[in-house]
Parts: C-alpha cells; sequence; structure tokens
C-alpha cells in the first residue's frame, strides 16, 4: 500500500497504490487510487475514480464512477453506472450501459444494453441486443419523453447476428424469444424500421417493414417487403397525411422476387396469401402501379396494371395489360386484353385480341386475333389478321383487310384492301379501292376507283373486275368467273355500266387469241339488261386456235355473262372489264 487514507490491502501480494478507503482484498489485486473502489476478484485491476467494483477474476475498471466489472476478464474503460457482468465483456465509458453476455461489448453512449454473446453497441442511448454476435453502432430511442417512450422506441436487435447502424426505434429480427429464426438482419439507420425477416436488410429511411427472408428495402417511408428475396429501393406512401392513408397508400411486394423501385402506393404480387403464386414481379417506380402476375414489369407513370403473366407497361396513365404477355408502351387509358396483344401509347386504345397491335392513336380497337392499327383515331381492325394502318373511323372487319389509312373507309370482307381516301367500302372478297372518295366493292376481286358520289357510295366510280376459267377442248359456251369456279360479274340494283372487255385465251397447244368488245348494261329495279354492245373487235388469233368468246346477260342473278367456246385443247380464258358505273 503506497499511500492514501483508509485504504485496504488486504490480502498478501494487493496493492492500493493511494486514494481513499480503496480495498484490494484478494490475491493479485491493484487498486490505482480514487475514492471507495473495490479490487475484489484475482487479479482485479481499478486504475481510480470512486465506488467501482471489480470482482471478476482479471477483471479491469480503469476509473470513473458506479461501474462494475462481475465477471472474469470483464472490462470497464470508465464513465459512470456501467456494467460489465459478461465473462470477458466490455464497457468502454458512458453512463448506465451493460455488457451482459460472454464476450459482448458497449463502446460508450447511455444506457445501452447488451444481453447476448459476442454482441457490439458501439454507442448512443438505450440500445439493446438480444441475439447474439448483434452489433448497434449507435443512435437512440425516437422519444426521450418519458422512460416508457424512451424504452418502446430504442433501437433493438431481437435475433442473432442482427445488426443496426444507427437511428431511432429499429427493429431488428422478430420479438418472439426464438433468436435463430430470424438472424443476420440488418438495419442502416432511419426510424421506426423493422428487418423481421432472416438476412433481411432496410438501408434507413422511416415505417419500413422487411418481413421476408433475405428482402431488401433500401429506404423511403413505409415500405414492406411481405416476401422472400424482396426488394424495394425506396419511396413511400402516395398520401402521407395520416396513418390510415399513409398505410393504404404505401409501397408493398407481396410475393417472391418481386421489386419495386421506388414511388408511391405501388403493389408487387397479389395479396391473396401465398408468398409463391406471382413471383419475379417489377414495378420500377410511379405512383398506384401493381404488377400482380409472376414476371410482370410495369416502368413507372401512375395506376397502371400488369396482370397477366410476363405482362409488360412501360409507362403512362391507367393502362391495363391483362393477358400472358401483353405489352403496353405508354399513353392513358389503353388495353392490351389478349395474349401477346400490343399498346405502344396514345390514349384509350383497346387491343383485345390475340396477338392484336396498337401504335398509338386515340380511341382505336384492335379486336381480331392478330389485328393491327398502326394509329390514328377511332380505328377498328375486328377481322383475323386485319390492318389498319392509320387514319380516322377507319373499320377493317374482314379476314386479312387491310385499309392504309384516310377517314371513314370500311372493309367487310376478307382480304379486300382500302389504299385511304374517305367513305370508301371494299365488301367484296379479295377487293381493292385504292384510294379517293365513295367507292364502294361488292363482289370478289373488284377494283373500284371514286372521286366522289352522287348521293351514295358507288354511284359514280370506275371499276376493273377479271374473269377466268378453263374451258374443256371443243366444249361451247363455259362461264368465266371472277374467282374462276362461281363468282359473278353481278350488276347492283340501280345501276347503269359501261364496259369495255379484252378477252385472251390460250390452249394447251400454245395457240392463242386476243378479242376487244365495248357496250352499256343496266339494271333497274331487278331488271338486267344489254343495251347493245359494239361488234366484238378480234385483235390478234393463231391460225390453230379454233375457239371464241361470247357475252350476254343473265336477269335471274343480274349478271354481265362472258362465255368461251374451247379450242382443239384445253383453254385457259381471262376476261377483263373495266367500267364507268352510275347509280340512280
Amino acid at each position: 500500500m503506497s499511500g492514501g487514507e483508509t485504504n485496504q490491502a488486504i490480502t498478501p501480494g494487493t496493492t492500493v497504490g493511494g486514494g481513499i478507503r480503496n480495498t484490494a482484498s484478494a490475491p493479485g489485486t491493484t487498486v490505482g487510487g480514487g475514492e471507495d473502489n473495490q479490487a475484489t476478484g484475482l487479479w482485479a485491476t481499478v486504475g481510480g475514480g470512486q465506488t467501482n467494483v471489480v470482482s471478476g477474476t482479471y477483471a479491469t475498471i480503469g476509473g470513473g464512477n458506479l461501474n462494475e466489472a462481475q465477471r472474469p476478464g470483464a472490462t470497464v474503460g470508465g464513465g459512470a453506472s456501467n456494467t460489465a457482468s459478461g465473462n470477458y465483456a466490455t464497457v468502454g465509458g458512458g453512463n448506465f450501459n451493460d455488457a451482459r453476455a460472454y464476450a459482448s461489448t458497449v463502446g460508450g453512449g447511455d444506457s445501452n444494453s447488451v444481453l447476448n454473446v459476442y454482441g457490439t453497441v458501439g454507442g448512443g442511448w438505450s440500445n439493446t441486443i438480444f441475439g447474439s454476435s448483434g452489433t448497434i453502432a449507435g443512435g437512440a430511442p425516437t422519444d426521450f419523453a418519458t422512460a416508457i417512450t424512451i424504452s418502446n422506441t430504442r433501437n433493438i436487435v431481437f435475433d442473432d447476428y442482427g445488426s443496426i447502424g444507427g437511428g431511432g426505434n429499429n427493429r431488428v429480427g422478430s420479438d418472439d424469444a426464438n433468436r435463430t429464426n430470424a438472424g443476420f438482419a440488418t438495419i442502416g439507420g432511419g426510424r421506426d424500421n423493422i428487418a423481421s425477416g432472416n438476412r433481411s436488410t432496410i438501408g434507413g429511411g422511416t415505417d419500413n417493414a422487411a418481413d421476408g427472408f433475405a428482402t431488401t428495402i433500401g429506404g423511403g417511408r413505409s415500405n414492406t417487403v411481405l416476401a422472400q428475396y424482396g426488394t424495394i429501393a425506396g419511396g413511400g406512401p402516395a398520401n402521407a397525411t395520416n396513418s390510415t392513408t399513409i398505410s393504404n397508400t404505401r409501397n408493398i411486394v407481396y410475393d417472391n422476387y418481386g421489386t419495386i423501385g421506388g414511388g408511391g402506393n405501388n403493389r408487387v404480387g397479389a395479396d391473396d396469401g401465398s408468398v409463391s403464386g406471382q413471383v419475379y414481379a417489377t414495378v420500377s417506380g410511379g405512383r398506384g402501379n401493381v404488377a400482380a402476375s409472376s414476371y410482370t414489369t410495369i416502368g413507372g407513370g401512375e395506376n397502371n396494371i400488369a396482370s397477366g403473366v410476363y405482362a409488360t407497361v412501360g409507362g403512362g396513365d391507367d393502362n391495363i395489360a391483362d393477358d400472358v404477355y401483353t405489352t403496353i408502351g405508354g399513353g392513358q387509358t389503353n388495353t392490351a386484353g389478349s395474349v401477346y396483344a400490343t399498346v405502344g401509347g396514345g390514349n384509350a386504345n383497346s387491343a383485345v385480341g390475340v396477338a392484336s397491335t396498337i401504335g398509338g392513336g386515340v380511341l382505336n380497337d384492335a379486336t381480331g386475333d392478330q389485328a393491327t392499327i398502326g394509329g390514328g383515331i377511332g380505328n377498328e381492325a375486328n377481322g383475323l389478321s386485319s390492318i389498319v394502318g392509320g387514319g380516322d373511323s377507319n373499320n377493317a372487319t374482314g379476314q386479312y383487310s387491310t385499309i392504309s389509312g384516310g377517314s371513314g373507309n370500311s372493309v367487310l370482307n376478307d382480304n379486300a384492301t382500302v389504299g385511304g381516301g374517305s367513305r370508301n367500302n371494299a365488301n367484296g372478297q379479295f377487293s381493292t379501292i385504292p384510294g379517293g372518295l365513295a367507292a364502294q366493292t361488292n363482289l370478289y376481286g373488284q377494283w373500284a376507283y371514286a372521286s366522289g358520289s352522287f348521293a351514295t357510295a358507288g354511284d359514280a366510280q370506275s371499276g376493273l373486275y377479271v374473269l377466268r376459267n378453263v374451258v374443256p377442248a371443243d366444249t361451247d359456251e363455259v362461264e368465266l368467273f371472277l374467282d374462276g369456279t362461281s363468282q359473278r360479274l353481278v350488276i347492283p340494283n340501280n345501276r347503269v355500266i359501261a364496259f369495255n372487255i379484252q378477252v385472251v385465251a390460250v390452249d394447251a397447244d400454245d395457240n392463242a387469241a386476243a378479242w376487244q368488245v365495248s357496250g352499256m348494261i343496266k339494271n333497274i329495279g331487278g331488271t338486267t339488261t344489254i343495251l347493245g354492245f359494239a361488234p366484238i373487235n378480234l385483235i390478234a388469233q393463231d391460225a390453230d386456235f379454233t375457239g371464241n368468246f361470247l357475252i350476254n346477260v343473265d336477269d335471274d342473278f343480274d349478271a354481265l355473262i362472258i362465255t368461251g367456246d374451247g379450242s382443239n385443247s384445253p383453254t385457259r380464258f381471262v376476261a377483263v372489264v373495266r367500267t364507268a358505273e352510275v347509280g340512280l
């Protein structure tokens, strides 16, 4: 005993350097000085300070006030009212800190506790670790008002290997007394965050919850991941005015591997109680978007829904891609409603046919399977593989029908085409209107053009018809047809037609002939007559060709009839009829 007052070095080999009322009572113990310090454990040391007690073997208190090192190898560097009660536990300093478990550490701060082995609290206030090997770097309660609110709003690590970087009222692991089922969870900082899933991570922000295995939330506010491997990078409630709207408008990942980049009120997966039914869905950002099925993607925008598996909405507003592999690039209130359907953008477009496509525009409807509308406004492609390039109020109803553009055009039969113009109607199968105004086709393969009308479409137009057939050898008056088998050149009711006919024929022996004739035919009230025609003009003929052709009228079918007489071998006839047509 070197000096001081009322000090006691009770056992041989003990040392008291000085101070007052210090006691070194076990072999090898040392008290450097200070007041009312006690070194009672074997080879324990108190450097100084006041009312410090070292009762653990090899334990050390550097100084401070009212500190305790209770277990073997425990250390308190200084501060006040700190306790190192676990074997080899350490409290660096601060106030009211408690390192209670084996090899636990509190660096400093106030009222921090490590209650399980290998845990570490760097500092801060009222941080608590229950799980083994947990870490809290710092932080403090979010409410300092009373002891109750301090206790309820501090940082806590419940499960093994959990980690909190700082902030306040953050929770890592699950408060279920099982310290192993939600381990390795991490919160970087922020406030009121909960990482309760095994290996879950929250970078920061506030009121975020990472509940599933290996889930990640980068930050933001009130984001929730309920499933495994889910991710929310950030964002928060779309309406943060009160607790109800915050809860109802936050970002949520319901199913495994779902991802939300940010924004507000976005949903990924399905709220059906299962976390594995609608996996790998993604919303990059925006507001109020829902990627509800597996592998669906929404790039951003507002109130978009991708509910078909592999469906995609790039952005825009109120778009719906609700079948498998459907795609909407953007725009507003567009719908891709059948398998493989696509809408590039625009407004109020609807592609509901299988593999149908709308490039853009407004109020376009592609209802036919494989139908396509390039753009424009108010267009319809209702037939299988029908096409409308654009324009206004065009309607392609026939299968494989085409309208390139223009306004108010319609194609009502299969494989018919309108190139453009306005108020043209292609009603005949395989018929064509190149453009112009108010032309109409009714027959197979008919071509028509008009630059206007008197009253109705088709009453002031030109036409082109091609008829054909094969006439057996030495057979007379075999009728030619528009389709080669049955479709006649029917004259519409109350229509007068001037015609020019060119006919060419060739037999199997390569002998040929060509003729030309002009005339007029009319259908008045269902009675069809030829008023007359010029004599048939033989244009050219091989010497060995013996065939011929005739024209006539069939009032029963209201048709212009062209027949061929065969040559010495089977003969191919083709007739081209060019017309000027006027309606009554």
